[in-house]
């Protein structure tokens, strides 16, 4: 994540920042980086092994976040690592 963007954010739970880049798409005005596809938008959640549903995640869920993408990660990496 950018500087910029990740001082935007600052202390927001996860259902705030995810709810707000959603809304961003829907109404096309960016205010954390330049993503207003929703389509571009879940890429890039791919990509970063964002785990589904961040829209409804609290603070308390963060801890479930931190697990569910550390999985997303990891069968990311194996997969790389079986393709070479």
């Amino acid at each position: 994540m950018q500087k910029e963007i990740n001082i935007a954010i600052g202390g927001k739970c996860p259902a705030t920042y995810f709810s707000e880049l959603k809304g961003q798409c829907e109404k096309g005005k960016p205010r954390y980086g330049a993503i207003t596809d929703p389509d571009e938008l879940q890429d890039n959640y791919d990509a970063h092994c964002i785990p589904e549903g961040m829209e409804s995640a609290t603070a308390e869920g963060y801890d479930g976040f931190l697990q569910e993408r550390r999985s997303l990660m990891a069968s990311k990496i194996r997969d790389y690592y079986r393709s070479l």
